[in-house]
């Protein structure tokens, strides 16, 4: 008699392993193996192509700007995480003319826009170039030629050659898009320049001029009221794979 019980009992037969456990046991690891492929075949993977993580676009642009590596988080612009697609702007009504105004107070056709964020940009600006300036008298008040400032955490952005007209829309000649940083330090040159594409929108309240970029801003909304030489700008940028928004006043430059 075993003491601890570990000794087979006399005429006890020992247990075989069961075969059909053993078969299932192989047909899952078979499985697995089709299914992740064979080790050699992961870490060859893992070696010539490894994981990276993309940028996710609130809005799938092909090649719209906000790379997170063309700048933006060198400038410091303070702005917020988005959780969703940015500022709605609220122009008022969509009849701006006679007679459609005069009942725009009994049958409101409001007009709100989304984010420059949920638009595919125009034609670019190469294309734009056929587009010419207009007389004066043509121009939309303020959207002249004269250009656009603000100061934005020690940061000056101007925004050049504004020209909007004030009938018809066509294409609107592109304008610069330039950032000097460290305004305090009076710099002299831009860091970033480069040529957008625009849009204008008008509405019974404001009109809105809207910019695409690429480079280290995704876009630029600037609402302007209507009789008003200045306006807010809600500025779109790229950063570690977020999307930031900040809103800064834009003034124009007499």
């Amino acid at each position: 008699m075993a003491i601890f019980g570990g000794a087979d009992r006399p005429g006890q037969r020992r247990r075989k392993p069961s075969r059909l456990r053993l078969l299932a046991f192989l047909v899952l690891i078979l499985l697995a193996i089709k299914r992740l492929g064979s080790p050699p075949t992961l870490l060859s993977n893992a070696i010539h192509h490894p994981i990276t993580q993309h940028a996710s676009p609130i809005l799938d642009i092909s090649s719209s700007g906000g790379d997170p590596k063309s700048g933006s988080e060198t400038y410091h612009f303070t702005g917020k995480r988005l959780r969703g697609t940015g500022t709605s702007l609220d122009l008022g009504d969509r009849a701006t003319t006679l007679p459609g105004s005069l009942f725009a107070h009994y049958f409101p056709h409001e007009l709100i826009v989304p984010s420059c964020l949920t638009q595919a940009p125009p034609a670019p600006p190469a294309i734009q170039q056929s587009a010419k300036p207009l007389p004066i008298a043509d121009d939309w008040p303020g959207f002249y030629g004269a250009p656009w400032l603000t100061l934005l955490n020690g940061n000056l952005i101007a925004l050049l050659h504004v020209y909007a007209p004030r009938r018809a829309t066509p294409p609107l000649p592109p304008p610069e898009f330039q950032i000097y940083p460290d305004q305090y330090g009076a710099q002299t040159t831009p860091s970033f320049s480069s040529s957008a594409s625009a849009t204008f929108t008008r509405g019974s309240k404001a009109v809105l001029y809207r910019v695409f970029l690429t480079g280290p801003v995704r876009c630029l909304d600037l609402v302007v009221q209507n009789g008003e030489n200045n306006g807010i700008g809600h500025l779109y940028y790229q950063r570690y794979h977020h999307y930031y928004e900040t809103n800064a006043i834009f003034h124009i430059l007499p």
